[in-house]
C-alpha cells in the first residue's frame, strides 16, 4: 500500500485529463492544474476544468452486512471504488467538518467522497486494484445515525413510487434494479407525471429496458430485442442509461444495436413509435469525413428537439460534438477543434441541456483561450460564454473547476456545479439568471448558514420558477444524508431516510450515487432504497412540488 502522506495534491491533479470513464457523464474531460500552497494559484498557470463524471462507483446499500467495525477498518485500509483504489488519511479538511465522533467522522468523510468530486483538500491518491469494497457502507453508517431526526427547515414531500423491485412489467417478468453498477439513476419527470427510467428485469424474457410510468401504470419504451429503425435489434441499453423526456411523454436514449449496419445508435419513442435520431457509422453533418461512432447525454424539449453528446471518427482521430436535431434534421451545434467564444477552441464538452427555446447549455474545455473551461449558452441568434474559470464568485473566491452536468430552464437560467478557489466555500451550485450569479447551496464555509453542507450531490434539478432540487449532507455531528429544495430563500428538506411512501413503506437510503430530476413546475424524481415489512428493494419515486408560501 502506497504511503498515502507522499501522496500531494499537486501530485493527484497536476497532469492532464482527457479520458473515459465507465460512468454516466462517460466523459471525464478536462485539465487539471497545479495550485499552489494553501489554495493560491501557481504562477503563470491558468486556472484548471474538470468536466466529467462526479461521483464515484458504487453498489447497492442493501447487500451490506458487515458489521461498523469491519466498516471502519476497511475504510482504514483503502476502499476500492469500481477498478480504483481510493485511499486516504482521515485528516480534518473543510469537506469533512470537524466532528471529533470517529463513527461521524468516518461516515461524514464517505458521504463526502462520494458526494463531492472537488475534495481536493485532503491528500487523495488513486490506483489500479482488483478488489471491491463497499464504501456506501459509510453512507449507510451516517443515513443510519441520522434517521428519524426533525428539521425546522422541512417541507416534507409526499413519496410515490412509481416503480419498485418485483413489480410486474407490462408483458411479463418483474423489475430488478434501476441502476448500473457505478452509475446513477437519472429519472427525469415531467409535470403530467411521468417519469422515465431504465430498469433491469428479472424473470423476462429481456434483461433490461427504457420504461415511463405515473404511479398508476407502467409503459414499455423499448427492451432489449425490440427491432431497432434503421436495422438490426436493440441489445444493451447500459452503457449509458440516461433517457431524456418532454411534457408530451416522448423519450430520447441512446442503445447498443446487433445484426444491422449500426453498432449503436440515439432514439426517440413518441406516439409509441420508435425512429432512429442517429446511428454510428452514419455521416456526422458539419465534420468533413467524419462518422458517429457513439451518442449520450440526449436532452429532450417540447418541441420535439433533441440535443445530444457525441462522438464522431474522422480518419484517425476522434472528436467530440454536440448535435441538434430539430424539424427532421440533424445539426451541429459545437465540436472539438471549433472556436470558443471570448478566444481558444472547444477541446471537449460535458452533458448538453435544452430549454423549449432553443437553448442549449453545456460546460466545456477550452484550449488557447483567457478561460481553460466555463458554461457555454448557445441561443438561435448567438454563442456566448455564461461563466468561465477563474471568474469572481459571489462568495468571494474564483470559480475553478465545473461539473459536467448543467441544467436550463425555460427562462434561459442555468444552474450548474462548481469548485471555488480562494475564498470561503470549497465547492457551490449557482444559478446563473441574466448576467448575476445566485448561490443556492455550499460547502466549506465557516457558518451556520442553511445553505451550507458538508456534501453536495452533482445530479440536480432546476425547475422554472428558479427552484432548485439537490440531495446533500448536512454540516453536522449527524451528517444527515436529504433531499432538498431551494427558491431564492433558502433550501428546504422535502425528504431523508425513514420518510414514509404513499401505499407502504419507507426510505430507507439514498444510493451513494444520487440524483434527483425536476419538472418545470418543481415536481421531482429519484431513485431510492425503499424498505417495506422488513424486505429491502430498490425504487423510483416521484415527489409532490413544495408548497408555495405567501411572500
Amino acid at each position: 500500500m502506497d504511503d498515502l502522506e507522499r501522496c500531494s495534491v499537486a501530485e493527484a491533479l497536476a497532469r492532464p485529463i482527457i479520458e473515459r470513464v465507465n460512468n454516466e457523464g462517460k466523459l471525464m474531460i478536462g485539465y487539471l492544474r497545479e495550485f499552489g500552497p494553501f489554495g493560491e494559484v501557481a504562477a503563470q498557470q491558468p486556472i484548471g476544468v474538470l468536466v466529467g463524471s462526479a461521483l464515484p462507483g458504487a453498489v447497492r446499500v442493501e447487500r451490506v452486512a458487515l458489521p461498523v467495525a469491519e466498516t471502519l477498518a476497511g475504510f482504514h485500509h483503502g476502499a476500492a471504488l469500481g477498478n480504483e483504489t481510493r485511499e486516504t488519511n482521515l485528516r480534518r479538511s473543510p469537506v469533512i467538518g470537524q466532528n471529533t465522533n470517529p463513527l461521524h467522522r468516518v461516515a461524514n468523510f464517505a458521504m463526502s467522497a462520494a458526494l463531492s468530486p472537488y475534495s481536493s483538500t485532503s491528500s487523495l491518491c488513486f490506483r489500479r486494484g482488483n478488489g471491491r469494497l463497499a464504501v456506501h457502507m459509510l453512507l449507510a453508517a451516517a443515513i443510519a445515525m441520522s434517521a428519524g431526526r426533525c428539521f425546522a427547515d422541512a417541507d416534507p414531500a409526499q413519496l410515490r413510487p412509481v416503480a419498485t423491485s418485483g413489480m410486474p412489467v407490462p408483458g411479463g417478468g418483474t423489475f430488478d434494479r434501476f441502476q448500473v453498477e457505478g452509475q446513477p439513476a437519472i429519472t427525469p419527470v415531467n409535470d403530467r407525471g411521468q417519469v422515465a427510467f431504465f430498469a433491469t428485469l428479472a424473470r423476462a424474457r429481456a434483461s433490461e429496458g427504457m420504461f415511463v410510468g405515473d404511479g398508476s401504470r407502467i409503459e414499455v419504451i423499448a427492451i432489449n430485442g425490440t427491432p431497432a429503425p434503421g436495422g438490426g435489434k436493440l441489445v444493451s441499453f447500459a452503457a449509458h442509461p440516461v433517457p431524456a423526456l418532454n411534457g408530451a411523454g416522448a423519450v430520447a436514449f441512446s442503445a447498443s444495436v446487433a445484426g444491422g449496419k449500426a453498432s449503436e445508435g440515439l432514439f426517440l419513442s413518441s406516439n409509441r413509435r420508435l425512429r432512429a435520431i442517429a446511428l454510428s457509422g452514419s455521416e456526422a453533418p458539419g465534420i468533413a469525413g467524419g462518422a458517429f461512432s457513439e451518442f449520450q447525454g440526449p436532452a429532450l424539449n417540447d418541441r420535439g428537439d433533441v440535443v445530444f453528446l457525441a462522438g464522431v471518427r474522422r480518419r484517425r482521430d476522434t472528436l467530440e460534438a454536440i448535435y441538434l436535431h430539430h424539424a427532421g434534421k440533424l445539426r451541429k451545434v459545437v465540436a472539438t477543434g471549433d472556436p470558443a467564444p471570448e478566444g481558444g477552441s472547444f477541446v471537449a464538452f460535458g452533458t448538453p441541456a435544452l430549454n423549449n427555446k432553443g437553448e442549449i447549455a453545456f460546460a466545456a474545455v477550452i484550449d488557447d483561450g483567457p478561460y481553460s473551461g466555463g458554461i457555454i449558452v448557445v441561443s438561435p441568434t448567438r454563442t456566448r460564454l455564461l461563466v468561465g474559470t477563474g471568474m469572481p464568485e459571489p462568495h468571494g473566491g474564483i470559480i475553478a473547476q465545473f461539473s459536467d452536468r448543467v441544467s436550463i430552464n425555460n427562462s434561459g437560467s442555468v444552474l450548474f456545479n462548481a469548485a471555488l478557489k480562494l475564498g470561503p466555500v470549497a465547492q457551490a451550485l449557482f444559478v446563473a439568471e441574466g448576467d448575476k450569479l445566485r448561490p443556492v447551496a455550499s460547502v466549506g464555509q465557516a457558518s451556520s448558514s442553511a445553505s451550507h453542507f458538508s456534501a453536495l450531490g452533482s445530479w440536480t434539478g432546476l425547475s422554472d420558477d428558479g427552484g432548485v432540487a439537490f440531495i446533500a449532507a448536512a454540516d453536522d455531528p449527524s451528517g444527515t444524508v436529504g433531499l432538498y429544495q431551494a427558491d431564492s430563500k433558502t433550501p428546504t428538506r422535502r425528504a431523508t431516510v425513514g420518510d414514509p411512501l404513499a401505499g407502504g413503506g419507507k426510505l430507507a437510503s439514498f444510493p451513494l450515487y444520487p440524483a434527483v430530476a425536476s419538472s418545470s413546475r418543481g415536481a421531482l424524481a429519484f431513485a431510492i432504497v425503499r424498505e417495506a415489512s422488513g424486505e429491502i428493494t430498490e425504487a423510483v419515486v416521484i415527489a409532490s412540488p413544495p408548497l408555495k408560501q405567501a411572500p
